[in-house]
């Protein structure tokens, strides 16, 4: 119901929030040892949450990480 499509949409969230915060601690780390790549993954990361998300909330449709739909398979 509701709240279970409410639960999906902030636990997106989460991850979109989480990923971003990946990625400014690895610019500090970047900046420190000159590894570019953490960068860019941390980065992908937070595009690919947010996008996600964006799709989700678009769609309006609710997909566990198993892949199976919570409105009885429709």
């Amino acid at each position: 119901g509701l709240f279970m499509a409410v639960a999906v949409q902030l636990t997106a969230l989460l991850a979109s929030y989480v990923a971003m915060l990946a990625e400014r601690r690895s610019v500090v780390a970047a900046a420190a040892s000159g590894e570019s790549e953490i960068h860019a993954v941390a980065h992908d990361m937070a595009k690919a949450a947010a996008h996600n998300s964006l799709l989700s909330l678009i769609s309006g449709r609710t997909v566990s990480k198993t892949g199976s739909n919570h409105r009885g398979g429709r």
